[in-house]
């Protein structure tokens, strides 16, 4: 259930950028991060006999994010999986070094940095 649950997630996230992408007062995206909220919201109140709910809406929101933040600065990015972005930057890291051409870390530096406020942010509330 899950993965259609994404499945869906990402076919929602399109229809929202198809119909919405001329808006003037917000971005599209803004609306999907809206409507991310207040799924995440509700999972918090669904009763632990749910959880097959719950992990449905997890999934749905984890699919729109995925499809519609793709993207900082035109370098490829997955929001919801550190890792990958973790790879690819040391990669450029590595090669910017070795070849002595500073132009291959530049364009990693968003990503480095959204990964580094996820593994900060992520921990802080803990020690708070």
């Amino acid at each position: 259930m899950p993965l259609l649950a994404f499945a869906a997630g990402v076919y929602f996230a399109e229809g929202i950028r198809n119909r919405y992408h001329l808006m003037e007062r917000f971005h599209w995206r803004q609306l999907i991060l809206l409507i991310e909220i207040a799924l995440l919201f509700v999972v918090g109140f669904i009763p632990n006999n749910l959880d097959w709910l719950a992990n449905m809406l997890v999934s749905f929101v984890c699919a729109m994010q995925v499809q519609s933040f793709r993207k900082v600065h035109g370098n490829a990015y997955a929001s919801t999986m550190c890792i990958g972005n973790m790879r690819s930057g040391m990669q450029y890291l590595y090669t910017g070094l070795h070849t002595k051409r500073p132009r291959c870390i530049a364009p990693r530096h968003a990503v480095f940095c959204c990964n580094c406020t996820v593994c900060c942010g992520g921990p802080l509330p803990a020690v708070c």
